[in-house]
């Protein structure tokens, strides 16, 4: 007998416990460990302790609250439990079955929901050949998600390739993913097995297609450090060889610049300011393109007629003449 069929032979008015779990979205199919330390959960684990250990997982929409949990979430079985010397909790949850909340009761503090199981829709003839075209995308596209990410277990990984039907597929397999806590509720919460393999294909392979990026990405920053260090370091041994044969023109190059600077005898604010360049100058790798930019800048402000003065024309006859001859 299946875990839903159990559990409609109970009475529909059973209430379970609500564990309000934060930053985290519990699927069937999964063991899951948690740390209960807020006063919610920890009523709530407690209260199924008493009971038969069955409790409705939910995840919290607000941070904050405790109580604002969304309206599905997963009915899960405690199988391990250790109370901690502070009073909170270490437990360990198999997820049994999908369910929204359908009516929620509080009691000495505690919220206790009647659960209504999510039951998928009826697979009709023509469809048999597309889910499990779809589960075989999933899977595929699963195993690469694994590679790319370094994040999945081989165990996980083996459950995903042996899983027998979608249902299980995709609770696997979504509670593996790294995606938004809102793109978990949605795949938690739909009911048609088309649709919902869709989407999980649809959050694989855009994760897929982020990750190759942010490596292509990685690759890129990574070959353009390793060009400018191994730059580095061919200048700093070429000026190590050229001081060895006596030809070391590094220093030589700022000495003139800056003497340069001091004959053209700028304003005191321009030479403090080219003098500023020039030390920055020294520190940068010859061939970089910022040290290119400021030997230009510097050339520049030794090249203007800092002190040198003409005298004016004043003759407005000459310069008509000029500019007719010029314009004519």
């Amino acid at each position: 007998m299946s875990l839903l069929s159990a559990f409609k032979g109970r009475n529909s008015k059973d209430e379970l416990p609500l564990l309000p779990v934060r930053e985290f979205v519990v699927f069937p199919h999964t063991m899951i460990p948690l740390f209960i330390t807020y006063p919610a959960g920890i009523k709530a684990v407690e209260e199924a302790l008493k009971r038969d250990q069955r409790i409705f997982a939910a995840c919290r929409k607000d941070t904050t609250n405790d109580d604002a949990t969304y309206p599905v979430g997963t009915v899960a079985n405690i199988v391990q439990q250790l109370k901690l010397p502070d009073g909170s909790y270490r437990i360990v949850l198999h997820g049994e079955y999908r369910g929204r909340i359908a009516n929620v009761n509080t009691h000495d503090q505690i919220n206790l929901v009647t659960v209504q199981p999510i039951q998928t829709t009826p697979i009709t003839e023509q469809e048999h050949a597309e889910i499990e075209a779809l589960m075989r995308a999933v899977q595929r596209s699963f195993t690469q998600y694994a590679e790319l990410s370094k994040k999945i277990s081989t165990e996980v990984l083996s459950a995903v390739e042996r899983a027998e039907t979608a249902e299980k597929l995709c609770n696997i397999a979504s509670n593996a993913l790294s995606i938004k806590i809102e793109k978990k509720i949605e795949l938690l919460e739909l009911d048609e097995t088309p649709k919902r393999l869709q989407s999980l294909l649809e959050n694989l392979e855009l994760e897929n297609e982020i990750i190759s990026l942010q490596r292509k990405i990685t690759g890129k920053v990574k070959s353009r450090m390793e060009k400018t260090q191994r730059e580095y370091i061919l200048n700093e041994q070429l000026k190590e060889i050229n001081k060895e044969l006596g030809r070391d023109t590094g220093d030589d190059e700022f000495t003139e610049l800056e003497k340069a600077l001091e004959e053209r005898n700028p304003p005191e604010e321009v030479l403090a300011k080219a003098k500023k360049e020039l030390n920055r100058l020294k520190k940068l790798q010859s061939l970089s393109p910022e040290a290119g930019v400021l030997r230009t800048y510097l050339e520049w402000i030794i090249d203007l007629p800092w002190n040198e003065t003409t005298t004016d024309a004043n003759d407005l006859a000459l310069a008509e003449e000029i500019l007719n001859h010029d314009h004519y």
